[in-house]
């Protein structure tokens, strides 16, 4: 279903945002606007939530362990450095979801991507947690 989606067109890179799909401790603070789409969100939070997946369809593959839904979407030229409201990448989503399979085979893209072309990492989050202070429970 999702390689007919793509055949016939779907845009890989397309946002899906709003409260519901937020981070549960951002809800009560987060402020909507009309007029842009700008969201203000606490930096302070622990990412739980039940549907909060990162906002684009690769990092939805990835935490729902999709390795196949993944490759495909990056075949289509998904981007895998996409970043959501909170900064964070498909990499980031699948360490906060401790989706170890996932998070080895998107490493294994990046990393061949950035080899092969030779591209800069232009990726800054919103807060100054990095992906090594992301992964450890505390």
């Amino acid at each position: 279903m999702v390689y007919v989606l793509l055949k016939l067109g779907a845009d890989v890179n397309i946002r899906c945002y709003g409260a519901f799909f937020c981070a549960e401790d951002q809800k009560a603070g987060r402020t909507d606007s009309l007029e842009h789409e700008y969201v203000e969100l606490s930096l302070r939070t622990n990412y739980t939530g039940h549907m909060y997946f990162g906002e684009y369809p690769l990092s939805f593959a990835a935490c729902m362990n999709h390795p196949d839904c993944y490759r495909l979407l990056i075949a289509f030229k998904a981007n895998p450095n996409a970043q959501d409201t909170n900064g964070n990448t498909v990499l980031h989503m699948c360490v906060i979801h401790e989706n170890m399979v996932c998070h080895l085979a998107h490493y294994r893209v990046i990393n061949d991507l950035y080899r092969i072309h030779c591209l800069p990492n232009p990726i800054k989050r919103r807060s100054l947690w990095i992906l090594v202070t992301c992964s450890p429970k505390q």
